[in-house]
């Protein structure tokens, strides 16, 4: 008998301490919980942190390290198409041979620039692959000249017509997807999950006062330089008020300088630790969490992020920028900004830390909506939607009548 196998591919930085590589981690735990093999195929780290690995999951690295996408985002030098066309190519080579020695028929994959070639792999194996992620096209939107733009494009839409399914993480990022042009019965929307019951839990009054804390990536695009002007303003009300900023990214060094310049080092502290240590230790320093993601117009701007479920999981007041995926969440339970400036920032940070009831009300309303982002049971839904026992695709369903109840690629 061939043991239940799964592949989980992502272009991230294993081990991550937030983002995309927390997300997929989360997610290989889960299915090995669920008594499957999981074999996880990532880029070499070239600065490895000590990672314990669980039992029945194998780490098998590309052997390049790609660069990172704000690197390819911001500049598009020939160097930076060479190293990318370079790692497709070793991706490639390492898939296939991993897919096919390995006899594994069942992929989750990271949809991305450094993934966009792999679909054309899982159909001459015939592997069936679930799929999630921004579209590739809106990397070079505004970028590049608009007949390379729609090539690119295209040759998008055909790749992801290969995966079964295209995991959306909200209603409207799976709106997007159907205008995008993937059918409605392809769309699995599957919220961002986690093991809420590993977050920790610190009550308010525990907590000191006028405090507040980012985490994630450190970039323009996630708007830490929106919040940071908008702490600036908040000192002038409450001097003593702290702000952590916790993560890695192009724009930390810039946001360091601006602290210096500004003589705001003894209130704003940056870090850059693992997610235990994240939420066992920093999560107790800062009562409120803020997630200052402007609009973007494309489709990172309906996609849930991990660390908001992270934060209503922590039972963390949060406040929010009103962005497509956020108005999927009660006014009851985030605060949301309607606009996404420094001011209207500051106001709403000022007016939450100076109310500890609505604080403790906001943090309740979090916590009891964390649990429909439990893993134990989304899991089960992207499972079945992976082996074909559930939503099966029409010709999937027709093939297995035809099969003696035999699904094509089933483990």
């Amino acid at each position: 008998m061939i043991e239940k196998q799964i592949a989980v591919i992502s272009p991230a930085k294993f081990p991550g301490r937030t983002g995309d590589a927390t997300h997929y981690w989360e997610i290989i735990n889960q299915l090995i919980v669920e008594g499957f093999k999981v074999v996880l195929v990532c880029p070499k780290n070239e600065d490895p942190e000590e990672m314990v690995t669980p039992h029945n999951l194998e780490i098998i690295r590309v052997p390049y390290q790609p660069p990172r996408l704000h690197q390819i985002s911001g500049s598009f030098k020939t160097k930076h198409y060479i190293q990318v066309l370079f790692f497709l190519l070793l991706e490639s080579l390492t898939v296939f041979y991993i897919l096919k020695s390995k006899r594994i028929k069942h992929v989750i994959v990271r949809h991305s620039v450094l993934t966009m070639q792999l679909p054309l792999i899982f159909r001459l194996l015939k592997v069936r692959a679930i799929a999630d992620g921004e579209t590739i096209v809106d990397l070079f939107k505004g970028k590049i000249n608009t007949k390379l733009l729609n090539l690119i494009k295209n040759y998008e839409k055909k790749m992801i017509g290969i995966y079964a399914y295209y995991k959306s993480s909200s209603e409207t990022q799976g709106q997007k997807l159907q205008e995008y042009g993937i059918p409605k019965d392809r769309i699995l929307i599957i919220p961002v999950t986690i093991n809420i019951n590993k977050i920790p839990k610190f009550p308010i009054e525990e907590i000191p006062e006028h405090t507040f804390g980012y985490f994630g990536v450190i970039e323009r695009r996630q708007g830490v330089d929106i919040l940071l002007n908008a702490f600036e303003l908040i000192l002038k009300k409450i001097p003593s008020a702290i702000l952590f900023i916790l993560g890695e990214g192009a724009l930390k060094d810039e946001l360091k300088e601006f602290v210096l310049r500004k003589n705001l080092s003894q209130n704003v502290i940056f870090d850059s630790v693992s997610r235990e240590v994240l939420l066992n230790e920093y999560f107790k320093k800062f009562r409120i969490v803020v997630i200052p993601r402007p609009k973007q117009s494309d489709s990172t701007d309906h996609i849930l992020p991990i660390k908001m479920i992270e934060s209503l999981a922590a039972g963390k007041p949060t406040i929010v920028f009103d962005i497509p995926v956020m108005k999927e969440f009660s006014r009851e339970t985030v605060v949301v900004v309607p606009s996404s400036d420094p001011e209207s920032l500051a106001n709403a940070m000022e007016e939450l830390s100076l109310d500890v009831s609505k604080m403790k009300d906001y943090a309740e309303a979090a916590h009891e909506l964390s649990i429909r982002y439990d893993i134990g049971t989304n899991i089960k839904k992207l499972i079945n939607a992976l082996l074909g026992t559930d939503l099966m695709p029409r010709q999937n369903r027709q093939s297995k009548n035809k099969n003696n109840n035999k699904v094509d690629g089933m483990i």
